[in-house]
């Protein structure tokens, strides 16, 4: 038996003297105390002197509430694959004393970190069970999901929109509407997903409300007779809410609504003002009121360095507001670089990648978030580029053209084909079949390789101006997880 390559070690953590070892292809975690360690670095090494490198100290925290046996068993927990995210449960490993020898004992405990993924019999090549993962991935999800711009017309000026030079003309007409119904019903009848998730988005689509009512009414019931799940969510600027449209679509699926705030209103207004230059943040605050009791509002926002420090007030805000026990999760996050109307790469931060130094002010304000007790997204899942994966990951522009990544709607050099074709474009399949992390010897060695899969292939295109090409994010996750883990254990996550 061998220590398993994607076996990292988190020295002192979560408590003086412990050891947390994660797994980066099964997402399990244990915290080991020194024997099982010890254990563990008698095994022969899988090819890589890095999988047993420390790649993080000085971390102190108690165990999460739940996870701590009276017995003083160790805490575990063990991955599920749900629509290519990974999810973490709960389960325990007894702490042992050393031995000399491996003892029977000992390889009990070696069994249970089998089947954790932590250890690996001396016969099994990883990257070869690493690319059948991947292709799990890629071929197969319970779940489809496909967003649906009713329109790219909006009615702020974001001055960071990422569709700038898309026309903004195009809206979503009855025909193509009937189209996108028939398009997913095909792709429902021969996938054969488990649920059918959409969510609305443009431009702000609810400049073009209809396209959602007729969409979610006919897959509501379309759905409900084919035994598949069915739910909506709509991202929008929360203009233009009212409780009546709210009511409504919750009739027909929508379960949950995303809105941005980029900061309290000076901050906010100046990013994200109405196109005659009037500020959006009021009218914004009281749409919430108005809706909040209806469905789930789950509250994005977009900083840079002019404005991250204004979040904090922004926190007060909705504490005055008595959002904090009815808001969804929150999700703040970098402006990254988007693409302008000659094609090319417009820095909005200088951050193009997930290794840059906003990330790490960005997580000093996700535990401002948690300690003050607003809910959070989740810091551990982890999914596939969605430019790589089959029909369950799709964007359908207002015209009918379908993409694999919202970051490219709008370019052509990008469609993958339309809703009136039953099937997709060669461009789809060179996507699919484009340069993978396992085909690069850099990647190979690598712990965090199951994690990146090779990086966000939008920031390829930013960086080199070619998605082929690997992003290396192995900068940010030996930096930036370490503390994301932390935070999952502070609230109880794992």
């Amino acid at each position: 038996m061998k220590l398993s390559k994607y076996t990292v070690f988190y020295d002192n953590y979560p408590t003086p003297g412990e050891y947390l070892a994660l797994n980066t292809r099964t997402q399990s975690v244990v915290v080991l105390n020194q024997q099982l360690k010890d254990l563990l670095y008698r095994l022969p090494e899988n090819g890589n002197g890095e999988t047993q490198k420390k790649v993080a100290e000085g971390f102190s925290l108690p165990s999460p509430t739940g996870l701590e046996p009276a017995d003083g068993n160790i805490n575990a927990s063990v991955t599920s694959l749900d629509n290519g995210n990974l999810k973490v449960s709960a389960t325990t490993v007894a702490k042992t004393k050393p031995k000399t020898l491996l003892s029977p004992e000992e390889q009990a405990y070696l069994d249970q970190l089998k089947e954790l993924g932590m250890v690996i019999e001396d016969d099994v090549d990883e990257l070869r069970v690493l690319k059948h993962w991947f292709d799990q991935l890629k071929y197969t999800s319970p779940t489809m999901t496909a967003t649906i711009l009713t329109t790219f017309q909006c009615n702020l000026a974001c001055t960071y929109c990422f569709e700038e030079g898309v026309d903004k003309h195009q809206n979503m007409n009855e025909q193509t509407t009937k189209e996108v119904i028939s398009w997913l019903k095909h792709q429902v009848a021969t996938k054969r997903p488990d649920t059918l998730k959409l969510v609305f988005y443009g431009g702000e689509p609810l400049l073009n409300a209809v396209p959602i009512y007729e969409i979610g009414e006919e897959m509501y019931r379309w759905c409900k007779n084919a035994r598949v799940k069915f739910s909506f969510g709509i991202i929008t600027n929360g203009t233009m809410l009212n409780p009546v449209m709210i009511e409504e679509f919750t009739k027909l699926g929508l379960t949950s609504i995303r809105i941005t705030l980029d900061g309290p209103p000076k901050e906010h207004n100046k990013n994200r003002p109405f196109r005659n230059g009037h500020g959006s943040f009021d009218l914004i605050i009281k749409n919430i009121h108005g809706v909040i009791d209806k469905v789930q509002v789950d509250l994005g926002g977009n900083f840079n360095r002019e404005n991250l420090g204004s979040f904090y007030r922004l926190l007060d805000i909705l504490e005055n507001n008595g959002f904090k026990e009815k808001l969804g999760p929150m999700l703040f996050a970098p402006i990254i670089a988007r693409i302008g109307a000659d094609n090319k790469s417009i820095d909005m931060t200088g951050c193009t990648s997930l290794s840059h130094d906003l990330m790490e002010e960005g997580l000093k304000l996700r535990w401002e978030v948690i300690r003050r007790g607003f809910k959070v997204t989740p810091g551990m899942n982890i999914t596939t580029c969605p430019m790589s994966r089959d029909n369950a990951m799709v964007v359908i522009a207002p015209n009918g053209d379908i993409y694999k990544c919202a970051a490219f709607v709008g370019r052509t050099d990008f469609v993958v084909g339309n809703v009136r074709d039953e099937q997709l474009n060669y461009r789809a399949i060179k996507f699919m079949t484009m340069h993978s992390a396992l085909e690069e010897d850099k990647c190979l060695d690598c712990a965090y390789l199951p994690m990146c899969g090779g990086g966000c292939r939008f920031s390829s295109h930013l960086e080199h101006q070619d998605y082929n090409q690997i992003t290396c994010d192995k900068e940010y996750y030996e930096k930036i997880f370490p503390e994301i883990l932390k935070m999952e254990y502070e609230r109880g996550a794992l």
